[in-house]
């Protein structure tokens, strides 16, 4: 005859079921469990985040019970994990004690019956320190089971007589019955099926006061089971048929019950019905195997809903962690907003308190601001009568340089002419008092030398009108930088790409030399010399440009417009040779001047 066991798991299944069903989240049929899963870690994470332990006990809790639900054990392994950890700090021992009976339901689930029974005890320990027997022998209860299913018979029997002498104590019929019957299946599990039927009769004597027909049928089963072993078919047939009546759809979910009916019919002589309830055994056991297959594929298929839904909450979470940076530089940028706000106002205050200040020395100084306006007046008269003087003096040389044919035959004053005048202005400029008056004459004077030397370039031109270009514009800005006294302070770069007719050449050497004038007027600072790098070339057959740039920046739209005498002088002989000017911005602003070129004889490029 074929042995029969009817393991205990089966009543703890149907009481773990049972409790899961309660403990698990009220959930809509209809909402998709990958979603929810998603959506409570989600809140789990921002609470981590944001520090607020109450509500990631709440999120994690019913992630925990989703994933208990739908079959995630592992993953509800590690959330009942951080479940207990964190709940270890609260003072609510009841929903400690909840937590660690998830924690043991998961870990059997998982196989882990060891872990199983230490939640378990924790459990109990913690329901003692509430006060609620009803919990704390319940809990009792389902200790028995996990040590009777996992073969711990040792601890088992200590447990349970402990429980037993607490309900003889409390005069608790119904724990006594419940303590008796799982006794008597662990003395049936050793294989002492007599000394189990002597607990078990003693544990029917008090199946009145159980409520749950579930244990008043296990009991019947564990009875039937014993009485089977000790081949009393008749009673064991009776036990098992009134433990029928109570729990009919009992073997459906423990097909090992019909494994002992089997046995039963096989020990009676009913070979028939024995091997038809083999079968139906057989059946049961695959029909639970299929479904726990269709189990796990619904659960992978979960788990890749579950996965896709995760790499989304990756994005939500970088998206988030980005906005979070965005906000703290804003938050940054509007920090030293106000500092530079509070910084301005402190500025304007001590400028209120400054012109506060400055008004009492503003009244002190107008009258001293009038006698120096009436002398002001007095010296713009001079100084307008001797810029008339300059003027017509500028517009005569700019008349004499557009006469062409007169600079072929007589295009240029005498040497001797040129020195007379400058003899003149010299003698006039010791003569005069005024500063300013004798400022304006040094500058002509000057001008004038630098006509006296282009008079003489030109007149070393040999007989085919040909004159050594760079060595001309060379010797010019040598002579201006040697009247300022500034050797050593200015490197000279020229090329000469081109040739040009000698009678562009006097205005042109006038307007190269108030360049130059204009860039030794403006100051430098540090010891480097500055270069000035000028280019005269061909733009087309009947074009030359010539391109002036100095690295001291001294040439710019400022300086060509603040109606200086140097300025003023550009412009004139700019208009002379009838060409454009232009202004090249970049590093430092470069002087761009365009004319047309005549038909008189070109000039050799110098080498």
């Amino acid at each position: 005859m074929r042995s029969v066991l009817i393991p205990s798991v089966v009543f703890v299944l149907l009481i773990g079921t049972s409790d899961m069903a309660h403990a698990s989240p009220s959930s809509d049929p209809g909402l998709d469990p990958a979603a929810k899963l998603t959506q409570l870690r989600a809140e789990s994470f921002v609470a981590e985040r944001t520090g607020r332990n109450d509500q990631l006990l709440k999120s994690l809790r019913s992630l925990r019970d989703l994933q208990i639900q739908y079959g995630a054990i592992d993953s509800a392994m590690n959330t009942c994990l951080r479940v207990v950890r964190i709940s270890g700090l609260s003072d609510d021992r009841f929903a400690m004690a909840h937590d660690w009976r998830s924690l043991s339901i998961v870990a059997r689930r998982a196989g882990d019956l060891s872990g199983a029974v230490a939640a378990g005890k924790r459990r109990v320990l913690i329901l003692k320190t509430t006060g609620d027997r009803e919990l704390e022998q319940r809990a009792s209860m389902e200790l028995l089971d996990l040590l009777l299913e996992s073969k711990r018979y040792r601890e088992f029997k200590h447990q349970s007589e402990a429980n037993l002498a607490a309900f003889k104590q409390e005069r608790n019929g119904a724990g006594e019955a419940q303590v008796l019957c799982r006794q008597g299946e662990c003395l049936t599990a050793q294989g002492r099926p007599v000394d189990a039927l002597s607990l078990l009769h003693l544990a029917l004597r008090n199946r009145d006061m159980l409520e749950d027909k579930k244990e008043t049928a296990r009991l019947l089963f564990a009875l039937a089971k014993a009485n089977m072993d000790i081949a009393n078919w008749s009673a064991a047939r009776s036990a098992f048929e009134e433990a029928m009546d109570l729990t009919p759809t009992a073997p459906t979910s423990s097909p090992e019950l019909y494994g002992l009916l089997a046995g039963i019919h096989e020990g009676m002589g009913d070979l028939r019905s024995a091997l038809h309830y083999e079968r139906v055994e057989s059946r049961t056991k695959d029909s639970l195997f299929s479904a726990t297959k269709a189990e796990r594929a619904a659960r992978i298929q979960l788990l890749y809903g579950l996965r896709a839904k995760d790499e989304d909450m990756a994005t939500l979470r970088s998206n988030n962690q980005a906005a979070a940076d965005q906000l703290l530089r804003e938050k940054t940028k509007t920090r030293w907003s106000l500092f530079l706000s509070a910084g301005l106002s402190v500025g304007l205050l001590l400028l209120v308190l400054l012109r506060r200040r400055e008004l009492s020395s503003v009244r002190r100084t107008r009258f001293k601001n009038r006698l120096i306006t009436d002398r002001a007046k007095e010296a713009e008269s001079k100084t307008s009568e001797l810029e008339r003087e300059i003027q017509q003096l500028s517009q005569a040389l700019v008349r004499a340089s557009e006469n062409r044919e007169e600079l072929t035959s007589r295009s240029r004053p005498s040497i001797d002419e040129i020195r007379m005048v400058e003899i003149l202005v010299k003698t006039q400029a010791r003569h005069t008092t005024d500063t300013n008056v004798a400022k304006t004459l040094g500058q002509l004077q000057s001008r004038i030398g630098t006509l006296n030397l282009i008079n003489k370039h030109l007149g070393q031109a040999d007989e085919l009108g040909i004159l050594q270009l760079k060595a001309h514009f060379t010797a010019l800005a040598d002579h201006l930088v040697r009247e300022r006294g500034l050797q050593g302070t200015v490197q000279m770069d020229i090329k000469v790409d081109d040739e040009v007719a000698l009678d562009h050449l006097l205005p042109l050497s006038l307007l190269f030399s108030e360049l130059i004038r204009v860039s030794l007027e403006h100051e430098v600072t540090g010891k480097k010399p500055r270069t000035i790098s000028v280019g005269l070339r061909h733009l087309g057959q009947h074009q030359c440009e010539l391109l002036y740039l100095d690295e001291a920046g001294a040439i710019n739209a400022e300086a060509l417009n603040n109606s200086s005498l140097g300025a003023e002088l550009v412009l004139a002989w700019a208009r002379a040779l009838g060409g454009s000017i232009l202004l090249l911005k970049g590093e430092v602003t470069a002087f761009q001047y365009t004319f047309e070129q005549g038909a008189s004889a070109a000039m050799r490029k110098a080498s």
